[in-house]
């Protein structure tokens, strides 16, 4: 990279692991409201048949919804593969979470490990993502870590 234009291309893709890395940050902080900084109004979510959702609003209830009942959590997200075209990007990450159980799954833990295909654009100026298709390579512990406790 050279010149002005290597400088932006380095600051736009700096930008995107930013953005990628404040989603972690937010759902492991349980901060769901810095997830709008994050999705585009009208972001789109595949993480499988019963993932299929389209909008920031549901997306985030979804997000927060899947993370209520279960204890800490670690979201890791690498090799970022970043595509840049104008004011658009593609990139896909792989990624690795953990998330411990409380209450009855107390003592038992849920991992999983996959990759994300993300798509961004700049909007006003900043980075925001618009899809995210995410696909599972492993899972290894109890779903119990996840589910509402028994009534």
């Amino acid at each position: 990279m050279s010149g002005d234009s290597g400088a932006s291309e380095w600051a736009d893709r700096v930008a995107i692991m930013d953005v990628l890395d404040a989603y972690a940050q937010a759902v492991d902080r349980r901060q769901w409201k810095d997830l709008e900084d994050v999705f585009s109004e009208d972001v789109a979510f595949d993480y499988g048949p019963d993932w299929d959702i389209v909008g920031r609003e549901l997306a985030i209830e979804r997000i927060a919804q899947s993370l209520t009942h279960c204890g800490p959590t670690q979201h890791l997200v690498g090799n970022y593969r970043i595509e840049l075209d104008g004011d658009t990007a593609r990139c896909r990450t792989y990624v690795r979470a953990y998330h411990v159980g409380i209450g009855t799954a107390a003592g038992k833990f849920y991992e999983m490990g996959g990759h994300c295909r993300d798509e961004f654009a700049r909007i006003d100026g900043v980075w925001r993502m618009t899809r995210r298709v995410g696909r599972m390579i492993f899972e290894a512990g109890s779903l119990d870590v996840l589910a509402p406790p028994a009534a």
